[in-house]
């Protein structure tokens, strides 16, 4: 499972950067296959604090409220980690027009995103969860057939459906929380629920659910390239990414490597990675190119991913490294 969500950490990165110049091979790249990462990484959070929960005996309230909390701190760390990219974003570098008055209003607006949308790009994916683990764990205290969470999982993923086509102005009008709890986090919270109520030996279904759910996401990924507006073939996309995204856990989950101290470092690379990656090379080095007239790296695909990666590895390498001295233990919140 480890190893896998250090995989999934490195597709993140090719999403928010492009690997090639060919808009076709980009947008399978990032639309398609490097789509995997997000829903894994709620599938395999669902799966493991239910299967936790499921083998310890221990308290659903208590167990909810430790794992909300550990959330709760990553989310604020990185906050305001990412203020001052927060704050160039609204003001462009115009510093001259700042004034007390404008910065209250973002301090207000921020507070505001930080509870109803994102307070960064990818920081999205950790209130998401915070709130779809929350609804999931209040649900299955008195519904606890997998089978019922699935449906509930599906039902979800058909109401994005229905907003969109029919009432997509209402789609609009929700904060980014809730549409992407509706539109990712349950679902996928709710598979990784269902994955944790089953045995861990393999069934007649795992490969067939495999090759069936990664050919249609081929099939959809090369559709929507050609249909980007059409709703019917991205909904459908979302679900093959998730049905895929379930098999490759369900890989994981058979595949009993021995433990291994290796394991427990790629689990917090994973985290950092994943937080790291846009702070310390697309806002920074894109911002002091933007002003230099220095071209920026992003033009040059597979290098441009490569420099992120390695800026990303060396900073979360250096929290490792430095949340070991004693003043500094509170580091160890950052992943």
């Amino acid at each position: 499972m480890d190893v896998a969500k250090f995989v999934m950490a490195l597709f993140v990165v090719g999403v928010h950067r492009a690997l090639f110049q060919n808009a076709a091979l980009n947008f399978f790249a990032g639309k398609v296959l490097f789509s995997i990462a997000v829903p894994f990484f709620f599938i395999a959070s669902s799966f493991l604090f239910f299967r936790k929960l499921r083998q310890s005996g221990q308290g659903r309230r208590q167990a909810l409220f430790r794992f909300e909390k550990r959330l709760l701190i990553l989310y604020t760390l990185y906050t305001i980690l990412y203020l001052p990219c927060i704050f160039v974003k609204n003001h462009t570098g115009h510093y001259a027009e700042i004034t007390l008055r404008i910065l209250a209003g973002q301090c207000l607006l921020l507070a505001k995103k930080f509870v109803t949308d994102t307070t960064f790009i990818h920081l999205w994916y950790v209130n998401t969860l915070m709130l779809s683990m929350l609804v999931l764990t209040l649900l299955t205290v008195k519904v606890r057939n997998k089978w019922a969470v699935l449906a509930v999982g599906a039902a979800s993923l058909g109401c994005f459906t229905a907003l969109k086509l029919l009432h997509p102005a209402a789609l609009k009008a929700m904060h980014m929380l809730l549409t992407n709890t509706i539109q990712r986090g349950v679902p996928c919270c709710c598979i990784g629920y269902f994955a944790a109520q089953q045995d861990d030996a393999r069934t007649r279904a795992d490969v067939p659910t495999a090759v069936v759910s990664a050919l249609l996401l081929a099939v959809f990924g090369v559709l929507s390239f050609r249909n980007q507006h059409d709703v019917i073939l991205l909904v459908l996309r979302y679900a093959a990414t998730y049905a895929t995204a379930y098999a490759l856990l369900r890989f994981c989950v058979r595949s009993r490597l021995q433990p291994h101290p290796a394991y427990v470092v790629l689990r917090k690379y994973s985290t950092l990675i994943y937080c790291l990656h846009l702070l310390l090379i697309q806002e920074i080095l894109d911002f002091a190119a933007a002003r230099t007239g220095i071209a920026s790296l992003a033009e040059y695909g597979i290098l441009s991913y490569s420099v992120t990666l390695f800026c990303a590895v060396v900073g979360a390498t250096c929290i490792l490294l430095l949340q070991k001295r004693k003043r500094l233990h509170w580091l160890r919140y950052m992943y």
